[in-house]
């Protein structure tokens, strides 16, 4: 493959993952694990659900961008598993938004037996996403720890203290400043959920890559 077309895939991949960030931002994920999510689902925007359903098109672009980073790290494993996660994982998620949006939405509009029936359905497709997001979180665990392995031991083209960016460097920020400091955790949100600090990943990872790696192998 040409040397400017890996530098397409490459910076392709970047503004995919951070339009997808701004997704996970569009309808605020904090709640991703709770009955808090599909009921605040009803009263998002029409177009920030679509804003975040539509994103599930953009992982196609992330996925061409760890064949990039394989280049780099050398561990094709590691980065099977990547795009595992985003080509399963990650699309089904996103394609749920929309019909848990239009479900909660009805659910408001109902009252007695039928809210009380349609909000235990919601409830049950819930349980049923949270499965696809335990999943995804656990991914994350084993590409981030094993990851920071292979980069703090040299194993890589990249610089040994790229080591500290990735996803699990924000949850643990996330977890620490919840328990000192609360406020500012719900202030720096933004910046602590995994999908920020993949695009960060991403960025730095293949920005390097471009300017020091040899990507025309």
């Amino acid at each position: 493959m040409h040397e400017k077309q890996i530098k397409l895939i490459a910076y392709a991949s970047i503004i995919a993952l951070w339009l997808v960030w701004l997704a996970d931002l569009a309808i605020d994920i904090r709640t991703m694990f709770d009955d808090g999510f599909w009921q605040n689902m009803a009263v998002l925007p029409p177009w920030r659900v679509g804003v975040a359903t539509f994103a599930l098109f953009l992982f196609p672009f992330v996925s061409g961008g760890v064949y990039v980073l394989n280049r780099g790290l050398r561990q094709p494993w590691l980065c099977l598993m990547l795009v595992f996660l985003f080509s399963t994982v990650c699309i089904y998620m996103h394609s749920s938004y929309f019909y848990f949006a239009r479900a909660a939405a009805y659910h408001a509009t109902l009252s007695g037996a039928e809210r009380e029936a349609v909000g235990a359905l919601l409830a049950e497709y819930q349980s049923f996403k949270n499965i696809f997001g335990a999943v995804f979180l656990i991914g994350v665990l084993v590409v981030s720890v094993w990851l920071f392995a292979v980069v703090a031991a040299g194993k890589t083209v990249f610089p040994r203290a790229f080591a500290l960016l990735s996803p699990l460097t924000g949850v643990l920020l996330g977890r620490m400043l919840r328990i000192v400091y609360p406020s500012a955790a719900g202030t720096l949100y933004p910046v602590l959920i995994p999908s920020f600090w993949m695009a960060l990943l991403f960025t730095v990872y293949l920005l390097y890559l471009l300017r020091y790696g040899q990507t025309d192998k």
